[in-house]
């Protein structure tokens, strides 16, 4: 199975923009991280949110850290 992560990115008022880049340097666990039995991934990203995907055997503990670089455009 797979299961989404909605992670908020704390960027108020953007309700209009141009686009969004996101890189992300958490060491040792590069995204899209891949394995055999399934990978995790930037999905998408809103106003709100990153999302991130998680699918299949990849388990993350609750002590897990990431770290997000987002560059946007406002209009």
């Amino acid at each position: 199975g797979s299961s989404l992560l909605a992670v908020p990115h704390g960027v108020s008022g953007m309700d209009v923009w141009q686009g969004m880049e996101i890189s992300i340097r958490t060491p040792r666990y590069p995204v899209p991280y891949m394995e055999a039995g399934g990978y995790t991934t930037v999905e998408s990203y809103s106003e709100t949110h990153i999302n991130l995907r998680n699918s299949g055997s990849v388990t993350w503990g609750s002590g897990r850290t990431w770290y997000f670089d987002v560059k946007y455009v406002k209009a």
